[in-house]
């Protein structure tokens, strides 16, 4: 399943490919790190009602679900790419984008009878912050559906990543595509971080 536009809003959607013997793939605004030829977004945008969800039923790997923009992903809803009740790995969730990424919601690449799997952040440059300190997030100044100020670094939640490693990898990068006048592909760990796993469960961070 594909949703492709210059601007792609997910309002009150849900996407579904999930299936007995394994998950289907869900791209929305472009394929893998908007590689690929399918169109890429500027503005790709994911409400908190909305749910996209690629899980493996019985058994078999949890699906594909990529969430991609070149400009702005604001990806806020629920995701799911579960393995197998009866066997299966976790799936692989991709929420990303070319400039700046705002997400809230850890998505579930779980797998009750096999490995879990990756969960890949990868926007143009971004802090690691905890907000419980009293960080916020940014403030969407100009409406959900316009692009950031391309200067305006993107911010994640600590404790999003250390939720996330109970039941998902993390894997959290920048890339040499993304490096502008106005980026510098740096990944910036603000706050002191006392990470937690679950078993088997890696945290990857890789800066260019």
């Amino acid at each position: 399943m594909t949703v492709l536009g210059e601007t792609v809003g997910l309002l009150s959607a849900t996407l579904e490919t999930s299936g007995n013997n394994g998950g289907g793939t869900i791209r929305v605004g472009g394929d893998y790190k908007g590689e690929g030829p399918l169109p890429t977004a500027a503005v790709t945008v994911v409400d908190e009602a909305s749910t996209l969800v690629a899980d493996a039923l019985a058994s078999g790997e949890g699906g594909r679900i990529i969430v991609w923009s070149d400009e702005t992903t604001r990806s806020y809803g629920n995701i799911s790419a579960r393995g197998g009740i009866n066997g299966g790995d976790g799936g692989f969730v991709e929420t990303s984008s070319h400039g700046f990424l705002e997400t809230h919601v850890v998505p579930d690449v779980s797998a009750p009878n096999g490995q879990d799997g990756l969960w890949l952040i990868d926007p143009a440059s971004i802090e690691l912050v905890d907000f419980i300190e009293g960080t916020n997030n940014i403030a969407i100044s100009e409406g959900v559906f316009s692009p950031d100020d391309p200067t305006v670094t993107s911010t994640l939640d600590l404790n999003l990543i250390n939720n996330a490693l109970e039941t998902s990898n993390v894997q959290i990068e920048t890339d040499a595509s993304d490096i502008t006048a106005e980026t510098d592909g740096s990944i910036v760990l603000v706050d002191d971080f006392t990470f937690t796993t679950g078993e088997g469960n890696t945290l990857f961070i890789n800066a260019v």
